[in-house]
């Protein structure tokens, strides 16, 4: 739900070395794959068992807002916004 686009654009890229960057994003987007079409329908199928099958939204917002809070607390790695901040060497001779 969105998540997906964060995760393997610039997280993947900026994680990875540049030989493995399509590699990282293939890592992303299979376990994706996985949690979406495996996983995720049956937690979707015991939330509605039991609570009905209103509830199944609360589901897919839990993972939202799961998304969100991890979102927050990322560490900033883009070279460009890093190298930014960080003050250049100067040589001393």
């Amino acid at each position: 739900l969105g998540n997906i686009a964060l995760i393997t654009g610039p997280i993947a890229t900026e994680s990875a070395p540049a030989g493995l960057i399509s590699s990282a994003i293939g890592m992303v987007v299979g376990a994706g794959e996985i949690f979406g079409g495996g996983v995720a329908p049956i937690i979707a199928g015991a939330v509605a068992q039991r609570y009905g099958i209103e509830n199944i939204l609360w589901v897919s917002m839990s993972g939202v807002l799961l998304g969100v809070v991890v979102a927050v607390f990322l560490r900033e790695t883009a070279p460009r916004k890093v190298g930014a901040a960080r003050p250049q060497a100067v040589a001393v001779r």
